[in-house]
C-alpha cells in the first residue's frame, strides 16, 4: 500500500505547508506542539509533510488536523476541507483479497440417494411431546395472567437513575474545550451526573462532551480558557473570591 501511494501522483494541496508556516510564525517546535495537543510528534510531522502513509486512519487524522489548525490560529474548516480533497482514495479502500473468508471447506460432499426409513413409534412420540409442551405453555400463560398486578398497583415513582437517563434523552449533547495554561484544579460535571474532568490538571488542551447543562468550577480561572460549542466563554463574569463557578447550556 505504501509503495502504491508513493508511485501515484499526489493531489495538489497546501495544508501541510500552511500548518508548518503557522507553527514557525508562533516560534513553536514540533515537540512543543505535540506536548500541548497530546498528539504524537510523528503525526504532526506527517501532517506538515503531507505524508499520508504515515498518518493515522482518516477519521482520526481529520480530527487531529482540526485541533492542530485551531491551536495554530488557522481556519480549521478550510484546512479540513483541503485535507479531505488531498487524501488519497486508495487509503480509504479495503481490498477484497485482504478479507479472510469466514468458511473453510472441510471435506467433500457425498452425493447420492440414501434410503430413509421412518419409525412410526418415533412419529407418535414426537406428536405426544408437542401436545405436552402446548399444554404446559397454556398452563403457564394462565398463571401469569392471574398473577399480573392491576394498573393501580404499578408504581410510578422514578428512581434517580431513571431521571438521569430521561434527562440524557430529552437534552442535547454539548462540546466543551478546556485549555489549561498551568496547573489548575477543576470540577466539570454534566446533567447525567457524569464527571467529565476532575482534580488538578496540568497544562494542556482537553475536549469534553456531555449532556447539558454542564456545571464548571475552576479554582484559578486566570489559568483556563473555555470554548462551549465553539464559542469562547468569558470566565471573568463568573469569578467570585478568586474562583469561577458557572453553568453552561
Amino acid at each position: 500500500m505504501v509503495n502504491q501511494l508513493t508511485n501515484e501522483s499526489k493531489p495538489t494541496s497546501n495544508f501541510g505547508s500552511r500548518l508548518k508556516s503557522a507553527r514557525h510564525a508562533k516560534g513553536l517546535t514540533i515537540d512543543e506542539a505535540s506536548g500541548e495537543l497530546n498528539i504524537l510528534k510523528r503525526y504532526l510531522q506527517a501532517f506538515e509533510e503531507e505524508d499520508f502513509a504515515a498518518m493515522p486512519k482518516f477519521a482520526f487524522a481529520k480530527g487531529f488536523i482540526i485541533n492542530y489548525a485551531k491551536y495554530l490560529g488557522l481556519d480549521a474548516v478550510d484546512i479540513a476541507l483541503t485535507f479531505e480533497k488531498a487524501y488519497p482514495s486508495t487509503l480509504r479502500q479495503i481490498k477484497v483479497s485482504d478479507i479472510k473468508a469466514p468458511l473453510v471447506p472441510m471435506g467433500t460432499l457425498q452425493r447420492g440417494r440414501s434410503k430413509v426409513r421412518i419409525n412410526p413409534a418415533l412419529i407418535f412420540g414426537a406428536a405426544a411431546l408437542i401436545v405436552l409442551v402446548f399444554v404446559l405453555l397454556k398452563v403457564v400463560s394462565n398463571a401469569i395472567k392471574d398473577n399480573k398486578p392491576s394498573p393501580q398497583q404499578h408504581s410510578s415513582v422514578m428512581t434517580q437513575n431513571d431521571q438521569a437517563v430521561g434527562a440524557a434523552i430529552t437534552t442535547d449533547m454539548a462540546t466543551l474545550e478546556v485549555r489549561s495554561k498551568g496547573d489548575v484544579h477543576v470540577l466539570i460535571t454534566d446533567a447525567a451526573g457524569n464527571v467529565l474532568l476532575q482534580g488538578d490538571q496540568p497544562r494542556g488542551n482537553y475536549t469534553l462532551q456531555g449532556v447539558t447543562p454542564i456545571k464548571v468550577k475552576i479554582d484559578d480561572p486566570a489559568q483556563v480558557d473555555l470554548n462551549f460549542n465553539g464559542e469562547a466563554v468569558k470566565l471573568g463574569e463568573y469569578v467570585k473570591d478568586g474562583k469561577a463557578s458557572l453553568t453552561l447550556q
